[in-house]
């Protein structure tokens, strides 16, 4: 186990992950490697508040995923397809397969089409709440919602910042989960990539016919009291670090989270105590790890 974790230090994508977590220093969070922390202290959705949200949800993923359509088709390149012997025609390169990666990812907190999820906020609404400020709500209560009275669950969006990952945004993400749980995506991923219906169309497809997230014309009307969570900013270089290490880990790194330093601390003296290091080669290791990523690192890496 020693010599693979040493090799491992040899290699240019080991130094290149030390160097962002050494880096972000101004940062709450950063990056760690198993996570055994972290996961524990995940935030869990709220199985009462998904209940009432699966509509507005539904919705919203219906934007974000043709949205997401929309640009990957804008930017495919056209090319010459033969479509008989000696006829070719120039058409898009976009694929279904395209469609597919977005449908996977749109509930993924760490890709980049997944990224609305740290923009929501769920908050009771009645008929004479006003707006937050630098926020608006997704849906507003419906005139038939307003004759019915009561309080509902709305989900607000801050279009401008991303919020500290917590149980409101952990009970969207699962939202969207069930969604796709729940029907033919096979079907939704066909209407998408042919681009014939319109926003409206495809909200009735995918919230109506392929699923029951729309099924009644209100929507449920919140009964229980609950805690609610003021939505609060946290840096964007938390989510676009997030993001990267997802990259990274899809690439073929090994997986890891977002820790905090504490924590991270705390795991490495664990893992050094694993390999039988004593403090003082601990710190050592650290600090030559520090020298590799402000000075000449990868270059040294280089020789090997």
């Amino acid at each position: 186990f020693q010599v693979i974790f040493w090799t491992a230090m040899m290699s240019p994508i080991f130094w290149t992950a030390i160097f962002v977590i050494l880096t972000l220093t101004s940062s709450n969070y950063i990056p760690g490697t198993s996570g055994r922390r972290k996961r524990d202290k995940e935030p869990v959705f709220d199985k009462y508040d998904l209940k009432l949200i699966g509509c507005d949800v539904c919705r919203f993923v219906v934007e974000q995923v043709r949205e997401a359509t929309e640009e990957k088709r804008a930017e495919a390149p056209i090319v010459s397809v033969a479509v008989r012997p000696g006829k070719k025609e120039r058409r898009s390169s976009f694929s279904e397969d395209e469609v597919q990666e977005i449908l996977g990812d749109v509930c993924h907190r760490k890709k980049k089409v997944g990224a609305w999820l740290w923009r929501t906020d769920l908050v009771e609404h009645t008929a004479k709440s006003t707006k937050h400020n630098q926020s608006f709500v997704y849906r507003p209560i419906t005139k038939s919602e307003k004759k019915n009275g009561g309080s509902y669950l709305l989900i607000e969006h801050h279009p401008d910042y991303y919020g500290v990952w917590d149980r409101e945004k952990a009970t969207v993400q699962r939202s969207c989960e069930r969604l796709f749980e729940d029907m033919d995506v096979d079907e939704l991923s066909v209407a998408l990539w042919k681009g014939e219906l319109d926003e409206a169309a495809l909200v009735s497809l995918t919230c109506e016919e392929l699923s029951n997230s729309c099924g009644k014309k209100n929507r449920p009307k919140l009964m229980l009291e609950r805690d609610d969570i003021a939505f609060e900013v946290t840096d964007a270089q938390l989510v676009e670090t997030e993001q990267m290490m997802q990259s990274m880990e899809d690439s073929g790194m090994p997986p890891m989270v977002m820790q905090s330093r504490g924590d991270m601390e705390d795991e490495l003296r664990e893992m050094s105590e694993e390999l039988g290091m004593s403090e003082e080669e601990m710190n050592e290791y650290m600090d030559s790890a520090k020298d590799m990523s402000a000075g000449g690192g990868a270059q040294e890496n280089d020789e090997f």
